[in-house]
């Protein structure tokens, strides 16, 4: 399973909200630049970055962060953040972003993920989805729509779509543990995709347990900004 240190953005600096509210926005007072170094330094090769600010505007904001850390080597890169036209993905790819995550966009215009797809490769873009208290939410989880994922990812994975990131957002920035049940569901329901688990995690236990729930990644922020993990104890554990 892949250990991915998350950089969270707003106004160029790292941040973490809690349960998905611009209102609980905490600020590291860190750059994320720096951010993504010390994380490679500790050994990650992957990275999972998010403009807060675009995934709420509808469009990539903070573009100088995002080249700042692409032009760090020894990483995979994938970012989301209020990807939700063609200038924004045609500069991503520009600009070397291994993998773009869409949210909105694939929910409400799959058409459009379609067309991206058919141009630039399924291997390039990564779904997520959102639940609050089971239903997903869209624009910066801040609509939550009556769609489970049932409703959604057979039409997704039917047109291309192999990753899938999935987020609890009553857990997310809690460390309160990850919700285990879900990831189990989601793996097992879909096995031919590759899930990655965002939120809640906080402990090497909780790392052991979406382990075994069979998840490709875990996707890790508070926990490591707050100095409940350290990145290299984590990347060196065995479970």
């Amino acid at each position: 399973m892949l250990i991915i240190p998350a950089i969270d953005i707003i106004q160029n600096s790292c941040v973490r909200l809690t349960e998905g509210s611009y209102s609980s926005v905490k600020n590291y007072t860190v750059s994320p630049e720096v951010m993504a170094n010390e994380f490679i330094d500790a050994g990650a090769n992957h990275l999972h970055v998010i403009d807060l600010e675009g995934a709420k505007k509808g469009n990539v904001v903070n573009w100088n962060a995002l080249v700042a850390i692409r032009k760090l080597k020894g990483m995979t890169l994938q970012f989301g953040g209020g990807v939700r036209s063609d200038a924004d993905v045609h500069r991503l790819i520009d600009i070397g972003i291994d993998r773009i995550i869409v949210g909105s966009i694939a929910l409400l215009s799959p058409n459009i993920l379609q067309q991206w797809i058919n141009r630039f490769g399924s291997e390039r873009f990564c779904v997520a989805l959102d639940f609050k208290d089971g239903n997903i939410a869209t624009h910066g989880w801040q609509h939550v729509t009556q769609s489970t994922y049932q409703d959604v990812v057979p039409a997704l994975i039917k047109i291309g779509i192999k990753y899938f990131l999935s987020t609890d957002i009553r857990k997310d920035g809690m460390m309160s543990g990850p919700n285990i049940d879900l990831y189990k569901n989601l793996v097992s329901t879909f096995p031919s995709a590759d899930w990655f688990a965002s939120g809640g995690v906080h402990s090497l236990e909780d790392i052991c347990q979406l382990k075994a729930t069979g998840v490709t990644g875990a996707i890790i922020g508070k926990a490591l900004y707050e100095g409940r993990l350290q990145l290299k104890e984590i990347l060196e554990m065995q479970c």
